[in-house]
């Protein structure tokens, strides 16, 4: 009988004759778990942040302009994005200005964000191995992410 052609790989099996030896990364390393927890942290925190900084009024936050209309009334328009750096300077300054109501709502749905995107992760990486894949399907919400560090 013929294996099945998507069997998942054992990744204790010795390799086959004339096959080389595939490295895998030691998750216990102590490197890669400080790098892996360094990462985390400064996630946390621009997650933390951006909750302050999103409950913030309008006014208050750098790169939100209120433009006119013929009309009289008026709209804000986003034109660029704020550092790191200038949101947290804005949450400082106003902080008396906050809406802490705006900030618990914030940090529950990025928790919410969270777990559904862990869940939604920690299922493709599932999906991969029984595939017989080695790494697991990378999701997330990266470009918000990096657009946060520029």
């Amino acid at each position: 009988m013929a294996p099945a052609p998507f069997a998942p790989a054992s990744p204790r099996q010795p390799p086959g004759k004339g096959e080389k030896e595939k490295k895998q990364i030691i998750r216990r390393n102590g490197v890669i778990q400080a790098i892996r927890l360094g990462v985390g942290e400064v996630t946390e925190f621009l997650d933390a942040l951006a909750a302050f900084y999103e409950a913030l009024p309008k006014h208050l936050r750098p790169g939100y302009y209120q433009l006119h209309r013929a009309d009289g009334s008026t709209f804000w328009v986003k034109r660029w994005n704020p550092s790191v750096r200038q949101r947290a300077e804005a949450v400082y300054r106003h902080f008396d200005q906050l809406n802490l109501t705006s900030v618990w709502q914030n940090v529950l749905a990025n928790e919410i964000e969270d777990r559904l995107i862990g869940s939604a992760s920690r299922r493709a990486g599932e999906q991969a191995r029984r595939i017989g894949l080695s790494r697991g399907l990378q999701f997330g919400p990266w470009d918000t992410f990096y657009s946060g560090l520029i």
